[in-house]
């Protein structure tokens, strides 16, 4: 997250040689501004569907671009599975490594953050949503292989032991990471237990016996 910015606004001098009390009184008043970042993080894993491809910015940067599909726990009727392609983007010392390492076909573990960003086409504008990645690294598998039971993974409401669980083997592969280029601050990245853990016993929704919109329409 974006550390806490602050705005103060002060005046000593009133216009105009203006000294009333009353002037004096808001000329010592102090405004602040308090901006804080939401929490905007995604984690994939899943296989790039094309080489990366480097971009070089009028404005002096590099920018690298690659497509990632991601399976879904479901298969269609035909025993296919089912899968969302997700665009995105490194940028910089990132970018130049995603560049000479990603191709085709390669599994990877991506964190980033998830933008919408607008186009102007000869169509009109346009809206996509992209993964601007903050950390990338290669795989020699599935992450989730004999981890996570494939059923659990389709639940409509994932219980707080299926996120911590998650979340685990996502430190895990953090901590073997075997020394890709990591993003400025990565450590930040690293998913946060101590609010899962401190879970203050809220009651947890039931589990609908409904499908999820996406198996209905298998």
């Amino acid at each position: 997250m974006s550390p806490l910015v602050v705005c103060t606004y002060l005046t000593t001098s009133s216009p105009n040689g203006c000294c009333s009390s009353w002037w004096e009184t808001w000329a010592e008043k102090r405004w602040e501004v308090l901006v804080v970042a939401d929490l905007n993080l995604i984690t994939l894993t899943g296989v790039s569907t094309r080489d990366a491809k480097l971009r070089q910015k009028s404005g002096g940067q590099v920018k690298a671009e690659f497509s990632l599909e991601v399976e879904r726990p479901f298969y269609r009727a035909t025993g296919e599975p089912v899968s969302d392609l997700f665009l995105v983007d490194a940028w910089n010392d990132l970018a130049r490594w995603v560049a000479d390492n990603i191709t085709e076909g390669r599994r990877l573990f991506v964190i980033g953050t998830l933008n919408k960003e607008s186009y102007n086409t000869r169509g009109g504008r346009e809206h996509l949503s992209i993964v601007k990645a903050k950390y990338v690294r290669t795989l020699d598998g599935q992450l989730m292989d004999e981890e996570i039971d494939l059923e659990t993974l389709k639940a409509d409401y994932w219980p707080l032991t299926l996120l911590q669980q998650t979340m685990g083997i996502v430190g895990t592969v953090l901590n073997e990471d075997n020394g890709e280029p990591e993003p400025v601050n990565s450590t930040e990245l690293s998913p946060d237990e101590s609010q899962l853990n401190e879970d203050n016993g809220e009651p947890e929704p039931v589990n609908s016996t409904e499908p999820s919109p996406y198996e209905s329409q298998m």
